[in-house]
């Protein structure tokens, strides 16, 4: 058992999935799965971001069909921003963004 989260450095279900399913990589906990393998090289090289989505939708129906990850929790963030704080913008990840902030 391990824990894991996806996105990466850069927020692309891409470079999780490939490192964690593809057949002889370093986070590969499985066995080899060709077809797997195949929906993750077939979606590679496309530059259509919608049929790139598309493959990489597929990918993921196929991982939980066979319980590749099972969540055990989810964990969800909860923000209390005053009033006086504006341009914040909540992450979808744990990488706060604060540049743009400023404080009245």
């Amino acid at each position: 058992m391990f824990q894991q989260s996806w996105g990466g450095w850069t927020l692309d279900y891409d470079n999780t999935a490939y490192l964690m399913y593809h057949t002889g990589e370093r986070w590969n906990p499985y066995d080899s799965d060709k077809d797997l393998d195949a929906l993750l090289e077939s979606q590679r090289p496309m530059i259509d971001v919608d049929a790139r989505e598309k493959v990489l939708q597929e990918i993921a129906h196929y991982a939980a069909d066979r319980a590749l990850e099972m969540p055990l929790y989810n964990l969800n963030a909860l923000y209390g921003v005053n009033k006086r704080v504006k341009n914040f913008i909540a992450p979808p990840d744990s990488r706060m963004r604060l540049n743009e902030v400023e404080v009245e």
